[in-house]
Order: C-alpha cells, then sequence, then structure tokens
C-alpha cells in the first residue's frame, strides 16, 4: 500500500467515524467534497456511516455546462456515490442546468445550501 492509499484510508475512516457519531446523536450532516484526487478517501467511507441524515454535495464546482469536467459529475461515478444513494442519502447536485449562467448556478448552489441551514439549524458541515 502506498503512502498516499493508506492516508486516503484513514481519511475515509476518520470521515466515517464522524459520521456514525453525528448519527448516533440524530444529528444531520452535510458532507462538502471536492474532485480529483479529494474523492479517493470516499471510497473508505463505510456504507453504515451513511444514511438519511446525511447530505452530499461538492464543494468547488467547476462551471461546465458540458457535464464533463464537473466535480459533480465526477463524485456520482464513484462507487461511494452508489453506496450513498443506496443508503438514502440526500445530494445537493451541483452540474450546471441548461441555459444556466454561472452566476445563477452560484445563487442556485448558495440558496441549495442556505436552505438545508436553515431547515437543519443543530447540522454540521463537514
Amino acid at each position: 500500500m502506498t503512502e498516499d492509499s493508506r492516508r486516503a484510508q484513514e481519511m475515509g475512516e476518520d470521515i466515517s467515524r464522524l459520521l456514525i457519531s453525528l448519527q448516533k446523536q440524530g444529528r444531520p450532516a452535510i458532507l462538502f467534497v471536492s474532485g480529483g484526487s479529494a474523492l479517493e478517501p470516499l471510497e473508505n467511507v463505510s456504507s453504515e456511516s451513511l444514511s438519511g441524515l446525511v447530505t452530499i454535495t461538492t464543494l468547488d464546482e467547476r462551471y461546465d455546462p458540458s457535464g464533463k469536467d464537473s466535480n459533480f459529475a465526477a463524485l456520482t461515478k464513484t462507487h461511494f456515490f452508489r453506496r450513498a444513494q443506496m443508503r438514502e442519502t440526500q445530494v445537493i447536485d451541483t452540474s450546471v442546468l441548461f441555459n444556466e449562467s454561472p452566476n445563477e448556478l452560484a445563487a442556485r448552489i448558495r440558496e441549495d445550501v442556505g436552505a438545508w441551514m436553515k431547515e437543519n439549524p443543530q447540522g454540521i458541515l463537514i
């Protein structure tokens, strides 16, 4: 196992422990994830740590109307995302909608995250 793989495994295990702890407390969490190599640790997040109390979204979406280079699109291709869907996690989709401008995308994401925070005042942002 390479050092990077070991770190990714440890980070995934840390995220799992945190999410399980929050589940036991009945506290919702929104997990902001990045794209690229930052997705690797997510493959080590346990299925048991995922539930309807967890919402997943991207932290730094790229404006890409084609969807090819979208961080959200990359996230949806991971095993983690498929496991999360099976565990009924919530999702804030940050992919660009048809004819959506960069400013409109930013406003929509801000509005969606703000709505989550208002709906979950005891929620944790990770």
